[in-house]
C-alpha cells in the first residue's frame, strides 16, 4: 500500500510540474508578460556626477541585480542607472546607500526582509554604469546573482568585477587598465575580451574561462575548480614563465621557466589550452 501511494504521489507532482509548465508556457504564447504576475516592482532612480564634484573611482555592490558597464566617447559625466526594490504596497524592499566622498562614489544596496520573502518575485534587476570613455576610473563592480558585462572601448585605473551566481563577460569591449583586471565568479563563466592591462586575474569555481581577444599583461591568472581554460595571450610561449596544474584533463602547453612575463593556469576538473598572438 505504502508502495501504491508512494508511486501516486510521484506521478501526482510530474503531472502538476507538467501542468504549471505548460500553463506558463500557454501565457507567454498568448503574449502574456509573466512580470506582471510579480508582486515585487522596481522603481529606477539615477545618479549623475555633477562638474563640481568629480568622480575618480566608484563601487557598485548588489545583492540580487545584474551589471551593465558602458563606455561612450560622447559621455562627459559618470551616471549611474539603479534599481529601488518595492512590495506590493509600494514600500521599499531594499536598502539603498549612496555616498560620495573624495572623489569616490559608492552605491550599495542591502535588500530587507519583504523582499527576501518575497512569494512572487519574476523581476529583473538592472544596473547601468555609464563612462566616459577616457576617464581613468578604478571601478569596483559586485553583485551576489546577477551577470557582470561590460561593453565599449575605455580606459579605466582598474577593474574589479565579482558576482557568486552569473557570469562575467568583456566580449564586447575593449579595455585598457593602468592597474589590475579582476573577474571572479563562484558559479559562472569568465569571458574576457580585448584587454591590456598590469596584471589579469580570472577566476571561477564551476564554469569555463575563455577569451575572444588578446590578453596583454605582465602577469595573468586564470583558474577553474571545474570548467576549461581557454586563452590567447599576446606574444609568443618564450615570452613567459608558465605555470600549469591540470587536474583530470589536457594541457597543450608544458611549464617553463623564463620569460619577462608570468602566465599561472589552473583547473582541477576541465582542460587548458593557450594560444599566442606570434605562433
Amino acid at each position: 500500500m505504502k508502495k501504491v501511494l508512494s508511486v501516486v504521489l510521484v506521478v501526482g507532482l510530474c503531472l502538476l510540474l507538467v501542468g504549471g509548465g505548460l500553463f506558463v508556457g500557454a501565457l507567454a504564447a498568448a503574449g502574456w508578460d509573466i512580470k506582471t504576475f510579480s508582486n515585487i516592482k522596481i522603481e529606477e532612480k539615477r545618479f549623475e556626477e555633477s562638474a563640481d564634484e568629480k568622480i575618480e573611482s566608484l563601487e557598485i555592490d548588489f545583492e540580487n541585480a545584474k551589471i551593465e558597464l558602458s563606455f561612450r566617447a560622447d559621455c562627459e559625466f559618470v551616471a549611474v542607472d539603479y534599481p529601488q526594490i518595492q512590495n506590493g504596497k509600494g514600500k521599499n524592499a531594499s536598502e539603498i546607500a549612496l555616498s560620495q566622498t573624495d572623489g569616490h562614489l559608492t552605491i550599495s544596496e542591502k535588500i530587507t526582509w519583504q523582499g527576501r520573502f518575497a512569494l512572487w518575485n519574476f523581476s529583473e534587476p538592472k544596473v547601468t554604469v555609464t563612462l566616459p570613455a577616457d576617464g581613468g576610473y578604478a571601478v569596483v563592480l559586485s553583485t551576489d546573482n546577477g551577470n557582470i558585462t561590460v561593453n565599449g572601448t575605455g580606459r579605466l585605473a582598474s577593474l574589479k568585477m565579482e558576482t557568486d551566481n552569473g557570469n562575467i563577460s568583456t566580449t564586447d569591449a575593449e579595455l585598457v587598465c593602468e592597474g589590475d583586471m579582476q573577474a571572479e565568479t563562484d558559479n559562472g563563466n569568465v569571458q574576457l575580451g580585448t584587454l591590456t592591462a598590469q596584471s589579469v586575474t580570472a577566476a571561477t569555481d564551476v564554469g569555463n574561462i575563455e577569451t575572444e581577444g588578446i590578453l596583454t599583461a605582465a602577469r595573468i591568472d586564470l583558474s577553474s575548480e571545474v570548467g576549461n581554460v581557454e586563452a590567447h595571450l599576446a606574444g609568443k610561449r618564450e615570452d613567459y614563465a608558465i605555470e600549469i596544474e591540470c587536474g583530470l584533463g589536457k594541457a597543450n602547453l608544458d611549464p617553463r621557466t623564463g620569460g619577462e612575463k608570468l602566465l599561472r593556469a589552473e583547473t582541477s576538473i576541465g582542460n587548458i589550452e593557450i594560444t599566442f598572438s606570434e605562433e
